[in-house]
């Protein structure tokens, strides 16, 4: 009972006028995000088997993995200078670009160009955003907004997930790639529409 009323005081403030537009907007940013990123993870490897590149299954999870490592680092190092709209903005447009270039890329050099791209992108995605979340709260609220937006996120994930198969079947093996370089693209208008920049300020 205590532990469900120390929950219940935090989640009460966020519903209320103060924060629940800021909780919408972030909200809104880790689903865009959750939908596509997971979506492409799970369904890029199905997609190079069923158009006959399976044999390029390991070196593209390679490429994949050598992305996030590089721009993990990168982003690291760029997140604090450039602020986190700043950087948010460009990466969402960078993965969408990329994530329809996986789709359509008639080339192994391009396949491989758009997977650095879209995986590089994503990296640099997943680690901003929750510091701008973090940021974005104050201290009695930001534990609750922080899993609240999470798990908003991963729950819009995990049906981006389910959807893939139904797209690839009825609407053809690139469309998941095709909706999600739309999310992604939506992604960066919702982090316009945030409207807040954290870096360099206190927090509250």
């Amino acid at each position: 009972a205590g532990a469900g009323a120390a929950l219940r005081g935090p989640l009460a403030l966020l519903a209320g006028p103060e924060h629940r537009g800021r909780v919408a907007a972030v909200g809104a940013v880790w689903a865009c995000l959750a939908f596509a990123a997971l979506s492409n993870d799970f369904w890029l490897m199905r997609f190079l088997h069923d158009t006959g590149r399976e044999t390029l299954q390991r070196p593209v999870s390679l490429a994949q993995f050598s992305a996030k490592l590089a721009f993990g680092v990168l982003g690291a190092a760029a997140v604090d200078r450039a602020g986190r709209r700043a950087l948010l903005v460009p990466s969402f447009l960078v993965a969408a670009g990329a994530t329809a270039g996986m789709a359509s890329a008639a080339s192994t050099t391009g396949l491989f160009a758009a997977v650095v791209c879209n995986y590089g992108a994503n990296e640099v995605l997943w680690s901003t955003v929750m510091t701008l979340t973090c940021e974005c709260f104050p201290t009695d609220v930001r534990a609750a907004a922080v899993g609240a937006t999470v798990a908003a996120g991963r729950a819009v994930g995990a049906l981006s997930v389910a959807l893939g198969p139904a797209l690839m079947d009825a609407r053809g093996l690139a469309a998941p790639f095709k909706l999600n370089a739309g999310v992604f693209f939506l992604g960066a208008l919702c982090t316009l529409a945030l409207r807040q920049e954290t870096s360099g300020k206190p927090l509250q």
